[in-house]
């Protein structure tokens, strides 16, 4: 067992586990906890991957890759929120209590619901038309 109370702080944190104690499990505990939100993300959360009623292995593998780049499109725009200093609008200031995806699809859902056209969502999309073709756009 592992508690640790810091300043601040309203309540301790307990670490109960068979895995250890200390504060470099305390450090391992924090990371596990991002992975989980993820996960968390890919399932309940977020995605219902496990409520598909998918049999076919072709149809699996394109929802798949539909998930995967959404995932990515989603981790870009919370990113981009994080950068832009928007974290606060829609995530507790006192702890990090969302997860990037998260903040993604709520930073998205925000520019929907304030966008003044549909043409004024293009700047979100991940890729642009670029002359006659389409380009990846990495910039926020």
């Amino acid at each position: 067992m592992t508690a640790t109370w810091q300043v601040g702080q309203q309540t301790p944190l307990v670490v109960i586990s068979d895995e250890g104690a200390g504060r470099h499990y305390l450090y391992r505990y924090r990371g596990r906890m991002r992975v989980e939100a993820t996960f968390q993300d890919k399932k309940s959360r977020g995605f219902g991957l496990q409520a598909t009623h998918v049999r076919d292995r072709a149809h699996l593998e394109r929802l798949l890759l539909l998930l995967c780049l959404a995932i990515w499109w989603l981790a870009r725009l919370g990113a981009a929120c994080i950068h832009h200093g928007q974290r606060r609008r829609f995530d507790r200031a006192d702890r990090r209590d969302k997860s990037v995806l998260r903040l993604g699809r709520q930073w998205f859902l925000d520019i929907v619901e304030r966008a003044p056209s549909p043409a004024s969502l293009a700047r979100c999309l991940p890729f642009q038309r670029h002359g006659t073709g389409w380009r990846l756009c990495l910039r926020f």
